[in-house]
């Protein structure tokens, strides 16, 4: 019967490395970095209101984990802008363990109003589709793992599709 294992991948050497092994990659961070699938609740005919976030990791090393919204939006030719929201990117610092933890969190997925430069409230991001961007530095030795994620979405149909005028269908 064979044990499972979790193996990381250098994109700088190229070497295949196994987590919890005693491989430190010579005292350099193991960075990685994840694209999620993105939601489109609302599909082609209308838009969504996304958030908030869930994003489950399992961990023992030190590391940081950055998150950042990323929202698409159709411009008058139909053809999706993605909008990166640095400013809304969260980040959590996850302290080394000796034994394994597991932790959900919970980002609050919202882009500030402003007027006049100041910041008058937050509201939810907006768009047809929506994903985040997940960034990890895991320092020294040990597991950095993303057990599972979550986005929660409110489809809204206020973009009405026009009736057929002869038949008023």
């Amino acid at each position: 019967m064979s044990t499972p294992a979790l193996f990381y991948g250098s994109a700088d050497s190229g070497a295949i490395l196994q987590a919890e092994s005693g491989y430190s990659d010579d005292g350099a961070d193991i960075r990685g970095l994840i694209l999620a699938p993105y939601a489109e609740p609302a599909s082609i005919h209308g838009d969504a209101s996304f958030g908030p976030l869930w994003l489950e990791l399992v961990w023992t090393a030190a590391a940081t984990v950055k998150v950042t919204p990323i929202v698409a939006v159709p411009d008058s030719n139909g053809v999706m802008q993605e909008t990166i929201l640095t400013a809304e990117a969260l980040e959590i610092e996850l302290e080394a363990s000796a034994t394994r933890r597991r932790n959900t969190f919970k980002f609050d997925v919202r882009t500030s109003l402003t007027e006049d430069g100041n910041e008058i409230a937050r509201q939810a991001v907006r768009g047809q589709r929506c994903s985040f961007l997940v960034e990890l530095t895991r320092s020294g030795e040990g597991l950095l793992m993303i057990a599972g994620f979550a986005l929660g979405a409110t489809a809204h149909t206020d973009q009405l599709i026009p009736a057929n005028t002869e038949t008023g269908a």
